[in-house]
């Protein structure tokens, strides 16, 4: 497979995930010789675990999403929807056990909240024309990129603060691209 190969979405989704990933790995490290310094490694180096995990589960909803959206158009299969759920599953399982540790906040409870919805949200698939599920999507995504943000708010080292901070901003732009992807497959499964 070359990447000529690789559609449009996915070169994008490189683009995007391969700075985040490597800033999130730059905090991590940045963080242990802040923490190493002050005392503080425990809170911080937590945090940034569970801003990762937070990070793939956030990739998960995205795949999950586009998934249904292809299911609802009669484009997909409830076959792919469901490998893209457990997917997503085993990566809320990781984030649930990363957040535990840490003292995240209103952002925190209520991603983790929402996404002690999700079930609930899958099985409305059946009972709804989808939009209202996809905007259910939308916000346990958003309490996941919020919680990912306010990581930067924590005591650190500007530099540190500064790559937490990109790698927030990285998240909300990867659910700005996955928020038009399924725009434009949307509007290509309405004929428009």
């Amino acid at each position: 497979m070359t990447i000529a190969d690789i559609p449009v979405a996915g070169k994008l989704a490189l683009i995007l995930v391969l700075p985040l990933a490597g800033l999130l790995g730059l905090a991590g490290v940045a963080a242990s010789v802040y923490a190493a310094q002050s005392g503080r490694i425990g809170d911080l180096r937590g945090a940034v675990a569970a801003g990762t995990e937070a990070g793939r589960v956030t990739d998960g909803l995205q795949r999950e999403r586009l998934a249904l959206a292809r299911l609802l158009s009669a484009d997909g299969s409830r076959d792919a929807f469901a490998t893209e759920a457990a997917g997503t599953d085993t990566a809320v399982a990781r984030f649930r056990a990363a957040a535990a540790h840490v003292d995240g906040g209103a952002a925190l409870a209520r991603a983790v909240d929402g996404l002690d919805g999700l079930a609930v949200l899958r099985a409305r698939v059946a009972d709804t024309s989808g939009q209202l599920v996809l905007l259910g999507y939308r916000q346990l995504i958003a309490d996941l990129v919020a919680f990912q943000q306010g990581i930067a708010e924590r005591p650190a080292p500007p530099a540190v603060a500064a790559a937490i901070r990109a790698a927030g901003w990285l998240a909300e732009a990867r659910e700005e691209l996955a928020l038009a992807q399924l725009g434009t497959f949307r509007a290509v499964a309405a004929g428009s």
